[in-house]
């Protein structure tokens, strides 16, 4: 395998740049996940388009907004909150 032992894998910040780096990867002969594990974080459609399907971390951002406007409304209001927390869930598929 091309350059094994040298990454074990990539986290990458979006699933938009780990779908780049597995074109990138292919291109220069290393197998993922074989060579390289790679996960990206967002679960985008394209997560489930790329091939292999991409092994993703999804935060459900639409209960994210949700809560952060609950907090915000309520510290105006002059009420001590705690922090918000989002659970991450890892999507398994093909990548890592």
């Amino acid at each position: 395998a091309a350059h094994a032992g040298e990454i074990d894998g990539i986290f990458a910040a979006t699933d938009t740049l780990a779908a780049l780096c597995l074109t990138e990867l292919r291109q220069q002969g290393i197998g993922v996940p074989d060579d390289v594990r790679l996960v990206g974080f967002d679960d985008l459609p394209i997560a489930r388009q790329t091939v292999p399907p991409l092994t993703t971390v999804r935060q459900d951002i639409a209960a994210g907004a949700r809560g952060l406007v609950d907090l915000l409304l309520r510290r105006m209001a002059g009420e001590s909150t705690e922090s918000l927390v989002m659970p991450p869930e890892l999507v398994a598929r093909e990548t890592a």
